[in-house]
């Protein structure tokens, strides 16, 4: 997208996303399954190229809301389309495959006749393979001060909140009984909150706080709440925990702003995709750990009986994503008093 622009990257990966899902609805066989899950892969570039988007027509000082609206498009996406599938499942199971790809599809055809193009050409770049892979994207990223650091802070994050989605069903199964409505309620209840928080609650924290308060605020927030699910005794307290967790809901929009006012205009496009690639190789490991741990301390014979360990392990690895940031934003400081 830094080379040819954020238009037709995004317009092809929401066609292909529409291939994708078609694909899984005339599935004849497993085999056609996991074709189609790898035209999404091949595809599913369009969040990192989105948040370029963002960043080409945002000044600095309001991109940390603009990224919080994308954070609350996916929470209403979150609350919105299960509901969706769940009717449309009751008329066959592959019709909410026909629905998705038909919703891709006009979404690209919005993207075609309506979405105009957010990088001119004076501010491309030649393209270079170097940077096409995810290792070469996450190295080019040292070339900036500081970004480095916020990228293993967004890594670290997403870690975390990867670890909590992988048991969340199975910890309130186990600890609580709880089956489809249930868990489908309260998760609804989540996307509200994120939803609120991206959305509407992100601007005043900012105007409050300021970005490396408020980031400091969501992380500790984030580390309180997974405690808090780790060895909360009775369900009903988790609605609690999330209005607490909720907060944590400005930490990646605010990252991603001061990601992207410390990279070159010509490399928005490189810097997102990096932090996508790099978000998805913690995305990989953390649900074989988390369930890993789950099944360690809910096995029968197990020596300590925990499902809350992969919560804690989820605190644990939020505490390491505010010291690091917390010595990211210090080093930066520091860099900025010292300039001439």
């Amino acid at each position: 997208s830094d080379r040819f622009g954020r238009r037709p990257v995004l317009i092809v990966s929401v066609f292909g996303a529409a291939l994708d899902y078609l694909v899984m609805a005339l599935a004849p066989t497993l085999a056609w399954l996991f074709a189609a899950r790898l035209v999404a892969g091949v595809v599913a570039a369009n969040i990192s190229v989105a948040n370029a988007y963002i960043a080409d027509i945002t000044p600095a000082a309001e991109r940390a809301k603009r990224f919080g609206l994308i954070g609350a498009a996916f929470g209403l996406g979150f609350i919105i389309a299960p509901a969706i599938g769940g009717v449309l499942g009751s008329f066959g199971l592959r019709t909410p495959f026909f629905a998705a790809a038909a919703v891709a599809m006009l979404n690209g055809l919005y993207g075609l006749l309506v979405l105009p193009e957010s990088l001119p050409a004076e501010r491309r770049r030649r393209f270079e393979w170097k940077r096409a892979s995810p290792i070469g994207s996450i190295l080019s990223l040292r070339t900036f001060k500081g970004v480095a650091g916020l990228a293993l802070v967004i890594a670290t994050l997403n870690f975390a909140q990867a670890n909590l989605q992988a048991v969340w069903v199975l910890f309130t199964g186990f600890r609580f009984g709880w089956g489809p409505l249930e868990n489908g309620a309260t998760l609804a209840v989540l996307g509200i909150l994120t939803a609120a928080m991206q959305g509407a609650g992100i601007k005043p924290m900012l105007k409050r706080f300021g970005e490396v308060r408020a980031v400091i605020i969501g992380l500790s927030a984030s580390a309180l709440a997974f405690t808090a699910y780790a060895f909360i005794p009775e369900g009903w307290m988790i609605l609690l925990v999330m209005l607490v967790g909720a907060l944590g809901g400005v930490s990646g929009p605010a990252i991603l702003a001061m990601v992207s006012r410390n990279v070159s205009e010509d490399l928005q496009g490189s810097a997102q995709g990096a932090l996508a690639s790099i978000s998805s190789l913690a995305a990989i490991a953390s649900p074989l750990i988390a369930t890993a741990l789950f099944a360690a301390f809910t096995a029968p014979g197990a020596t300590l009986t925990f499902a809350g360990a992969p919560f804690l392990f989820g605190t644990l690895t939020i505490v390491v994503a505010l010291m690091l940031f917390v010595a990211t934003t210090r080093g930066l400081a520091a860099a900025e008093k010292s300039a001439p």
